[in-house]
């Protein structure tokens, strides 16, 4: 009896059409999930921003003798500290903050036309970071670049920005 059923066309557009039921299902379900991990980066990333990048100061328009918006990026600064053990630095940023660069193994570091390590950096380094927001506000770098110190007007990249006119 059993074969005679596997022989009936029906049986096989039911069978079918089942199969394509649980195949529409499952497409759906990773639809779902990627659009879950999806907004869940970009509601932490939000969430995060002002970490990431320097929140403005209370108030709209600068006030009296300067301008109170932080820097956009806020990852320029003097390097505060070093962990060789967890390959993460702290620096000192431009609007004073304290922000964490986590550096993996992609981290392309250049001092001058020179590739450094970790190794090679030092508390008072002025550096810029370039890279992208981490789940614990911390910025993984992808690109960290060291400066010499300016003696003249002081040791932090914002100096340099300043004396260059490339951040106004």
């Amino acid at each position: 009896m059993h074969r005679d059923i596997l022989k009936l066309k029906w049986f096989w557009f039911v069978v079918g059409g089942i199969l394509e039921i649980i195949l529409l299902l499952l497409v759906f379900r990773f639809g779902v999930v990627m659009g879950v991990r999806k907004a869940n980066f970009n509601e932490a990333w939000g969430r995060n921003y002002g970490r990431f990048f320097g929140e403005p100061r209370p108030g709209f328009l600068p006030g009296p003798g300067g301008n109170d918006l932080r820097s956009a990026f806020g990852n320029a600064g003097v390097v505060m500290s070093i962990s060789t053990s967890t390959n993460t630095i702290v620096i000192k940023s431009n609007d004073n903050n304290e922000k964490t660069i986590a550096i993996g193994t992609s981290t392309i570091m250049k001092a001058g036309m020179s590739s450094i390590g970790i190794a090679d950096l030092h508390p008072g380094d002025p550096l810029v970071a370039i890279g992208e927001p981490g789940e614990n506000g911390e910025i993984i770098a992808a690109f960290i670049r060291v400066f010499p110190p300016n003696p003249s007007s002081g040791s932090g990249p914002a100096m340099f920005f300043r004396a260059t006119g490339t951040n106004q």
